[in-house]
């Protein structure tokens, strides 16, 4: 039977590998619209005092867009393709310096030291700590120009718009694609799993010890009477919220994401003191395990 671990930082990597191909389109767009190669924009209709800009598949009025309940008017400066080409480029900016944001943090959050010892809590705010410090250094307010494209009113550029600008480079490239396919720039790409799930042909199990047995404990998975050793975890757990958020769990198995089993067989899950003594109240099963299913099993 192939047991198969699926770990958090497998998922990463496999981002990391995708961010990487973003990042060499991106570039090769970037020399051309720095050589002098523009982008291609759709024709745009002819310049009025505003014009509708379509969320989603349905079409808007003109002068409005969908904003809930009521449509909010959005007056363009006259010039219409003019308009529509400085946006992209504002836009395309954005999308080029979030992939070199994500490019750059990757090798922080890839790194087997940040994955052993740091939870995934860390990530968020150091992004955000990132983006702001470089939006801040090089004065990058990107928001503000794109605001006084679509308003004649000419706002000063200051330290929200740039705060705006550092939350949307934090969002990454996928956030930044979707403000392109919101604005019609872009299509939708077809809509994709918010989390990863398992295959129907297994299932995903995760082992958390809280219990209060001294030293390691040895987690064994498998088909009963037999299960196999899996993994080694601490009984010691961080403590207090904030800590948790933090830091890796060494309690649990594995770290991040589930364990793979194949559905449909019997699984007994148990743990065992460093001697090969079973730990009192630690056993789970024999249960065949369903297709698809996510089972996180705490023994206490």
């Amino acid at each position: 039977m192939d047991l198969v671990t699926t770990t958090a930082g497998d998922l990463r990597r496999a981002r990391s590998a995708a961010s990487g191909r973003r990042l060499l389109a991106a570039t090769i767009v970037l020399l051309l619209l720095v050589t002098g190669g523009g982008p291609v924009v759709a024709e745009a209709p002819a310049a009025t005092e505003t014009c509708a800009v379509s969320a989603g598949a349905g079409a808007q009025p003109a002068g409005a867009v969908a904003g809930g309940d009521a449509d909010v008017a959005l007056p363009l400066l006259a010039g219409g393709t003019e308009t529509y080409a400085a946006s992209f480029r504002i836009l395309f900016a954005l999308l080029v310096l979030a992939v070199l944001l994500e490019s750059g943090l990757a090798v922080i959050f890839n790194w087997r030291v940040y994955q052993t010892f740091v939870g995934g809590g860390v990530k968020t705010p150091v992004t955000v700590a990132c983006a702001v410090l470089l939006a801040s250094v090089f004065h990058l307010d990107l928001v503000t120009d794109l605001v006084n494209l679509y308003t004649p009113e000419g706002f000063p550029k200051g330290p929200v718009g740039t705060f705006l600008t550092a939350l949307v480079l934090a969002g990454g490239s996928s956030g930044v694609n979707k403000v392109l396919v919101a604005l019609g720039f872009r299509k939708a790409p077809p809509p994709e799993e918010a989390r990863p799930k398992p295959a129907r042909t297994e299932g995903w199990l995760s082992v958390r010890y809280v219990g209060t047995h001294a030293g390691p404990v040895t987690v064994l998975i498998g088909e009963p009477p037999n299960p196999q050793a899996v993994a080694e975890i601490s009984s010691r757990r961080a403590r207090g919220r904030f800590a948790q958020l933090v830091l890796r769990d060494g309690s649990r198995f594995p770290s991040g994401g589930g364990y793979s089993y194949d559905a449909g067989k019997p699984c007994r899950v148990e743990l065992r003191d460093r001697a090969g003594q079973p730990i009192p109240n630690a056993v789970w099963g024999p249960y065949p395990v369903a297709p698809g299913a996510v089972i996180d099993i705490e023994f206490v």
